[in-house]
């Protein structure tokens, strides 16, 4: 077989058909580099030093289509702008445009004060790969009105949001966002790590971080009409280091994932993991809050929950009209979990305890012979228990 492919080949570059040389231009034409230094580059190969003269050249003379995208190499370093304006600008209608650095340790789009890595405006089929983008001050990646995006291996580092996209920025649009092998984290100044308002946002094997030094923050903060889903991912907030959260309106506390308005969250597979227990003041954690219509739904998921000082856990909260379904079964143990009360819902939340006896003794202090008891959350049973209904005597826990 492999003779016969052979004889192929040279048969149609007898006929000139086919050469290496029509494929290299074909696979080069393409395809633009950013460098500090463009010495190393081919003179056969455009390159840029500044990524003002990338997008220069970019919108106003390739203007890349979906039938001829734009595949732009960035190589190590900082690259940033002054203040004023932001590193990389998709424009309104714009796009079809690859944007792909020498790794997260090595390529960094850096937003100077307010101004963001990225921002874009109904841009179609933006690709960002193997870099990090980072703001020192304001959001790091806005996105407003439509379009699609794809982000592969990309770390996104904001002090605000570090994602944006809100309404009425996208109002009636509905973009599309795709996720791979990313994280995103909020150095815990303002906001959260992902704030969405529209459209729908997929995640794959990726991770969310609240790096605590602001309370009363999420994880994930949706809104609006947006759809959020992760699979086999992280959402995740810890305590850096010598933190002392300021304490913003409304209490102490932290959310994995709050949905308001129409936003809906999916989360199959993955943890939620909060863990403030650093902090030597009280602070409440919550792994998931409904307060609007949509839905959320977390089969398989994980839950690490560790408030501070006297704060409360709640792993699921619905004040919302919104469905909440999240089963969870916690590691057996001799002593429930302690979950706040408010907003959590009965039946959700299931426990084994497995130094019961038969008459429903849960002390472990019993002569008699001790069982395990499967133990159901029910905010109906209010005594010593503890709001847990003991499945193997049909009564609150004892």
């Amino acid at each position: 077989m492999s003779r016969v492919v052979n004889l192929s080949c040279r048969i149609l570059l007898c006929l000139g058909i086919f050469s290496p040389i029509q494929m290299a231009v074909a696979a080069d034409e393409d395809i633009v580099f950013v460098r500090k230094d463009c010495s190393s580059i081919g003179s056969n190969q455009q390159c840029f030093g500044t990524m003002p003269d990338l997008q220069n050249w970019l919108w106003n003379t390739r203007q890349p289509s979906a039938t001829s995208r734009v595949s732009v190499h960035i190589g190590p370093g900082d690259f940033s702008v002054s203040s004023g304006s932001h590193v990389f600008e998709c424009t309104a209608g714009n796009g079809y445009v690859s944007l792909i650095g020498s790794g997260p340790s090595a390529t960094r789009l850096l937003g100077v004060g307010l101004d963001n890595a990225i921002v874009a405006t109904d841009c179609t089929d933006l690709h960002v790969q193997d870099m990090t983008l980072e703001s020192n001050s304001g959001y790091t990646v806005r996105w407003a009105g439509g379009g699609s995006s794809r982000w592969v291996n990309v770390d996104v580092k904001g002090h605000w949001h570090a994602w944006l996209d809100v309404v009425p920025d996208c109002a009636g649009e509905h973009p599309i966002h795709y996720w791979f092998n990313s994280r995103l984290q909020n150095n815990g100044k303002v906001g959260a790590a992902y704030k969405t308002g529209c459209g729908e946002s997929w995640f794959y094997a990726s991770e969310a971080t609240y790096l605590v030094n602001t309370l009363n923050a999420s994880v994930f903060s949706i809104s609006g009409d947006a759809d959020v889903k992760l699979f086999g991912s992280v959402i995740r907030a810890v305590v850096p280091d010598g933190a002392d959260p300021y304490v913003g309106r409304g209490g102490s506390f932290v959310t994995g994932v709050g949905a308001h308005g129409n936003g809906n969250f999916h989360m199959h597979g993955g943890i939620i993991s909060l863990d403030v227990s650093p902090l030597t003041s009280n602070v409440d954690v919550s792994g998931i809050e409904n307060y609007g219509s949509g839905s959320m739904h977390t089969p398989g998921t994980t839950f690490a929950l560790k408030a501070a000082g006297t704060g409360e856990v709640w792993r699921i909260w619905k004040k919302g009209s919104g469905p909440v379904l999240s089963p969870f079964t916690w590691p057996p143990g001799t002593t429930p979990p302690s979950l706040g009360a408010s907003g959590t819902l009965n039946g959700s939340d299931m426990f084994v305890e497995t130094d019961c006896d038969s008459s429903g003794d849960c002390s472990g202090n019993s002569p008699n012979p001790q069982h395990p008891h499967l133990m159901v959350y029910d905010a109906a049973c209010t005594g010593v228990g503890g709001a847990w209904y003991d499945m193997a005597t049909n009564q609150c826990r004892q």
